[in-house]
């Protein structure tokens, strides 16, 4: 021991301190390599922990049904979601075998995920659709199976309506009473419904896919792949009328072309009308517009062309009559009055197809009709020609004018004629239609194998004055005149032709069974009645005055001139007259209203009005159809005739009487 206040020294060994040193040292930082790997493991199980309840977490509160199954199918997880869907809790359902709950087979669980479609069966034995998703894991070292389920009910549900709603659609899309053509970007069809294909005559096998400018004729395709290519970055609409060749002919179609822009499509839908009827419809109102035009044009000249030619086919008339059959100067006299005819046939065309021209119906026999031309046709189209008649046996019977049907048959053979001028066949036929649009018909057909022509020049041969033959070679009325004449009988014509091919006209008039009226044969001036009565003669042109006088007077008739209603009146004198012969148009008051002024003191008289107007402008000046009327030009033959039927007629005509009928 020390001594009280003695510094004691004491002293280390060097290595024993180092050494000391170290030791502590390592102690130290064991334990903290312990300590920072326990906090270490510590924070991982921590995370895992952690990570496992936050998978437990969205496992339990998954709006699917999560199923782990063993290598043999067995379930040994169970979510919340699971017992809902099935109807089981988790402690009954770990332990039975999955195929409890999905029996229908799904295949095996590859690598990744696999979707399947399946039936699922509930506790209460109830089933419903779900979608199941099977994947392996791996889990200490042992493979199972994750099973997801979804209920796939509403899906399902929605799809069905999906698919009628779709099927809804498509029954609208046929159903409608229009061509309705989907088309791609690319301008190829992807939708074509039933109507498009009733009216071009395509499948949808034949259509889908292809290009939608194909539907067109070759010369209007091109325009319409520009259109259909045009920018679609905002709506629009575009109209295209064109003609769309069908395996039923070529049909006029108008196509409304509407794009149709969302999200996942620039679509165009083509809604195309058929108008080919209403343009045939238009073009005839267009025809009939014209001829209108035209009757009152030919009204407007009738009258003085038809004073000419009364006098012209009267004085010729009573030339033949005075000259002797071997005279020379009747040849001469023959042609004038053909000359003559033939001017007053083309004024009937005029006043035919503009509806002023007199018609006379009858019940006829078209297959008669047909022979008695039969060798006057053969003459008028040459050697060069052939004309071929086909009649059918028991063809029925018509009611129309005689004449106009006579002027259909003609005009048709000679614009056959015209359009085979290095010769071919002409084919006039006849047959009865149980069918047409005024049920039964006879039909009247005439065909060539001529040049035909194109579709342009078919919509327009039935316009007045057009015509494709040089100047000089037509007037361009006579296909007018039969539209006019087929409208006036109540029938109805169409045309079939083709450039090179050839050209088919069918008249069709309404049948009847009423039997065939007889024909009467005209008389001549020499064998036509005459009498004693006396006549009042008005009329305005001179030359027509004196043929009339002259003529009536040979016939033994006392014969009073007037040229006007002034004249009329002063020669009244009192005593009273059988028949007051006036033209209808005078100067000052018109015949009509000269007979109803002298009526009332010699109320026996009776009246026949003359006239060159057409009906309608008869009809203006109080001419009704029942008034005893001739037309001009007339013959000497007619007019007596004419005249000897009204002063034997047992009525009493005035201007609105109902002795006898003019139609």
């Amino acid at each position: 021991m020390g001594v009280p206040g003695q510094v004691v020294r004491i002293s280390y060994d060097a290595g024993f301190v180092v050494g000391l040193t170290l030791a502590v040292a390592s102690v130290i930082l064991f334990a903290a390599v312990i300590y920072f790997w326990l906090r270490r493991r510590l924070s991982r199980e921590k995370a895992l922990l952690e990570r496992d309840a936050a998978s437990r977490h969205l496992i339990d509160h998954a709006r699917d049904a999560i199923i782990t199954l063993d290598e043999s199918g067995v379930i040994i997880t169970f979510n919340p979601a699971a017992e809902m869907m099935f109807g089981y809790r988790q402690e009954e359902a770990v332990g039975i075998g999955f195929q409890t709950l999905i029996p229908s087979p799904y295949g095996e669980a590859g690598e990744g995920a696999q979707l399947h479609e399946v039936v699922a069966i509930r506790r209460d034995k109830s089933r419903f659709a779900a979608d199941l998703m099977l994947s392996e894991l791996e889990l200490g070292g042992r493979c199972l199976l994750s099973a997801i389920i979804r209920d796939a009910t509403e899906r399902k549900q929605a799809e069905r309506a999906l698919r009628a709603e779709q099927n809804f659609t498509s029954a609208i899309l046929d159903a409608a009473a229009a061509l309705i053509v989907v088309v791609d970007p690319e301008g190829r069809i992807v939708r074509f419904n039933r109507f498009a294909q009733a009216v071009t005559g395509l499948g949808p096998e034949e259509a889908v896919g292809a290009s939608f400018a194909d539907l067109l004729l070759a010369s209007e395709s091109e325009r319409m792949r520009i259109s259909l290519t045009k920018p679609r970055g905002r709506f629009r609409q575009t109209v295209e009328e064109c003609w769309c060749p069908t395996k039923n002919g070529l049909r006029k179609i108008v196509w409304t072309i509407t794009s149709v822009l969302d999200e996942n499509s620039n679509h165009l839908v083509c809604v195309g009308a058929d108008v080919t009827e209403r343009r045939a419809m238009e073009i005839r109102l267009v025809q009939s517009e014209k001829m209108q035009a035209v009757g009152r044009l030919a009204g407007g000249i009738a009258h003085d062309f038809n004073n000419l030619l009364t006098a012209i086919t009267g004085y010729t008339e009573l030339l033949l009559d005075s000259i002797p059959a071997a005279s020379p100067l009747r040849r001469d006299l023959i042609e004038i009055q053909a000359a003559g005819e033939r001017a007053a046939s083309l004024t009937r065309q005029l006043l035919t197809f503009s509806r002023g021209q007199i018609s006379r119906p009858a019940v006829i026999d078209v297959n008669a009709l047909v022979k008695h031309m039969q060798a006057m046709l053969g003459r008028l189209i040459g050697e060069h020609i052939r004309l071929e008649v086909n009649l059918e046996p028991e063809l029925g019977h018509i009611r129309a004018d005689r004449t106009q049907v006579e002027q259909v048959v003609l005009n048709l053979v000679l614009n056959a004629r015209d359009a085979m001028p290095q010769g071919g066949v002409v084919t006039v036929t006849t047959r009865n239609r149980a069918e047409g649009s005024n049920g039964a018909e006879v039909e009247l057909e005439v065909a060539d194998n001529g040049r035909g022509m194109d579709e342009e020049t078919r919509q327009r041969i039935f316009e007045p004055f057009f015509t494709t033959k040089e100047d000089g070679r037509g007037t361009g009325l006579g296909l007018s005149t039969v539209y006019a004449i087929m409208e006036q009988s109540g029938g109805t014509i169409s045309v079939a032709s083709a450039a090179g091919q050839g050209t088919v006209f069918r008249s069709r008039f309404p049948r009847v069974e009423s039997g065939v009226d007889p024909v009467t044969m005209p008389l001549t001036l020499h064998d036509a009645p005459g009498g004693n009565e006396r006549i009042l003669l008005i009329e305005d042109q001179e030359t027509v005055r004196s043929l009339a006088a002259r003529v009536l007077r040979l016939k033994g008739y006392s014969v009073i001139e007037a040229a006007n209603s002034d004249e009329a009146r002063t020669q009244w004198d009192g005593s009273p007259f059988d028949l007051l012969l006036s033209d209808v148009v005078l100067p000052g008051t018109n015949g009509p209203a000269l007979v109803e002024e002298m009526l009332p003191a010699n109320p026996r008289l009776k009246a026949l009005f003359v006239s060159g107007y057409d009906d309608q402008s008869l009809e203006r000046v109080g001419i009704r159809v029942n008034v005893p009327f001739l037309r001009k030009p007339f013959s000497a033959e007619e007019l007596v005739t004419k005249v000897r039927e009204v002063l034997d007629s047992r009525r009493v005509p005035g201007a609105g009487s109902e002795s006898e009928s003019r139609r």
